[in-house]
């Protein structure tokens, strides 16, 4: 009987992570192993409103380096699930090359990780790469 209630426990604490819905959800990011000659934030929570029927959503920085952004709801991003628990954030801006900011990022939910790949402006050549560990936290 004991070991009924571990694996009802265990099916429980993965349906809660691997189904999690991303609608209204604030991810909290830290950055592993940050480059000291590159420019960036230590820490960062995107906001992420994200529609399972549609496969679409936006995705919002809302703070960076605990400091909430000013105007942070005039500058979304798009957010699609790309494969299983896999989410791609991107710019939708398409300026976005023309200020300098190329950049892709993926959300790993059963690993709780993100991945940030920045490119070099209109070359596409991956320039950095920054893997980050999240959790997700009320605001």
């Amino acid at each position: 009987m004991k070991k009924l209630y571990l694996y009802i426990f265990l099916f429980l604490s993965w349906s809660n992570v691997s189904f999690a819905d991303l609608g209204n959800k604030f991810l909290y990011c830290d950055i592993q192993k940050p480059d000291p000659d590159y420019f960036q934030p230590k820490n960062f929570v995107f906001k992420i409103d994200y529609n399972k029927p549609t496969n679409l959503g936006k995705a919002f920085f809302y703070r960076l380096d605990g400091a909430e952004m000013p105007g942070w709801e005039q500058a979304p991003f798009g957010v699609q699930l790309v494969a299983g628990n896999i989410y791609h954030v991107y710019p939708m801006d398409k300026n976005t090359e023309a200020y300098g900011r190329v950049f892709d990022i993926f959300i790993v939910i059963d690993e709780m990780k993100t991945y940030l790949n920045l490119y070099e402006p209109g070359e596409n050549i991956n320039i950095k790469r920054f893997e980050s560990i999240c959790k997700f936290v009320k605001y």
